[in-house]
C-alpha cells in the first residue's frame, strides 16, 4: 500500500513539474511575442503622421548594456502634451541633464515617441 502511494505521489510530482515547465515556456514565448508585436506597432505608428516637439533631459538614469563592470549611462527625456508628462529613454549617452532635444510622437498616443537624431 505504501509503495502504491509513493508511486502515485511521484507521478503527481512529475506531472506538476511538467505542467510548470510548460507554463513557464508558454509565458516566455508569449512575452517575447508581445514585445515583438509591440515594437512593430510602435515602429509602424512612428512611420505615420507624427508631431515634433522639444523635450528636456531629466535626472532619470537608464543603463545601457548588461556588463556589471562597465556600462554607459543615458538619461531620459520628458515632454508634455495637453498638460500630461511623457517620459522615455533618450538612449544617447552624450546628453546631460538640462539638455534639450527634438522628439516626435504619435498624436493619438504620445506615449509612442522617439528622439530625432
Amino acid at each position: 500500500m505504501q509503495s502504491r502511494l509513493t508511486q502515485a505521489s511521484n507521478r503527481i510530482v512529475s506531472l506538476l513539474g511538467s505542467l510548470l515547465s510548460l507554463i513557464l515556456c508558454l509565458g516566455l514565448f508569449g512575452y517575447i511575442g508581445f514585445m515583438l508585436i509591440r515594437g512593430q506597432h510602435e515602429s509602424k505608428a512612428l512611420e505615420g503622421r507624427t508631431i515634433r516637439t522639444k523635450a528636456m533631459i531629466i535626472d532619470k538614469r537608464n543603463y545601457l548594456g548588461n556588463s556589471p563592470v562597465s556600462y554607459q549611462l543615458a538619461y531620459s527625456y520628458s515632454f508634455y502634451v495637453k498638460g500630461k508628462e511623457y517620459v522615455n529613454n533618450s538612449r544617447d549617452h552624450t546628453l546631460k541633464i538640462g539638455d534639450s532635444l527634438t522628439i516626435e510622437y504619435v498624436p493619438d498616443d504620445p506615449s509612442i515617441n522617439q528622439p530625432i537624431h
